[in-house]
């Protein structure tokens, strides 16, 4: 009897720390990926929610509430993301996920703490949709960082030798995405020529240039 006890304890003690264990994943977080699109980076909680609504949160510490940067009921489909235009390239932020379940129920996932890659996430970017352009685009214009909401900038398409072919936008613009729907014709109303052509987005945070080239 005496030799078995300690053999037995140690099973107990073995047992019990696997169900803890098990437990201890049960309850953890889910991780999260962090992708970038032309240049925004989009913060995705991995795992399937099904016809969860969820509401993603960005704070500068962890003890924070944080902002909301997402509407307040998204539908996750396939995958619950959010994008992040005004997120400033080389910042630390804390990302919060709060779901509402298919089945009434509630989940709240992290903060996760994560760095904005300098390299990856652009101040400024441009997306033309589509290209080759035929007969028009959907050209979206970001500024992305923190600052003032809104950057004096001057949108334009011009030819291969920079002369001004058409103004998309001259003023003052949002920080995050503006979408300019373009229909494949100059300042005077005519359709340009076939060829290539760029679009600039100037800002006093820097220039973006994007090639686009027009089909017959």
């Amino acid at each position: 009897m005496h030799t078995r006890r300690p053999s037995i304890l140690n099973s107990f003690v073995l047992a019990f720390g696997a169900v803890a264990l098990v437990a201890a994943l049960a309850l953890a977080d889910p991780a999260v990926t962090v992708r970038y699109a032309q240049g925004v980076p989009q913060i995705e909680l991995e795992g399937s929610y099904p016809q969860s609504r969820y509401a993603v949160y960005r704070a500068r510490s962890a003890d924070e509430p944080g902002e909301r940067i997402t509407a307040q009921h998204v539908l996750c489909l396939e995958r619950c993301f959010a994008p992040d235009p005004a997120a400033e390239p080389g910042r630390t932020y804390w990302y919060r996920f709060e779901l509402t379940l298919a089945d009434g129920g509630r989940a709240v996932f992290g903060p996760y703490p994560i760095t904005i890659s300098p390299e990856l996430a652009a101040r400024l970017a441009i997306s033309v949709m589509p290209n080759p352009v035929r007969d028009g685009a959907m050209i979206e214009l970001r500024i992305g960082g923190t600052g003032e909401p809104f950057v004096r900038a001057d949108a334009a398409v011009l030819d291969l030798a920079g002369r001004h072919v058409r103004t998309l936008a001259s003023g003052r613009l949002p920080r995050g995405t503006t979408s300019i729907r373009w229909d494949g014709r100059d300042d005077a109303g005519h359709a340009i020529a076939p060829g290539a052509y760029f679009v600039r987005l100037a800002t006093p945070l820097g220039t973006r240039v994007e090639r686009l080239l027009r089909l017959r």
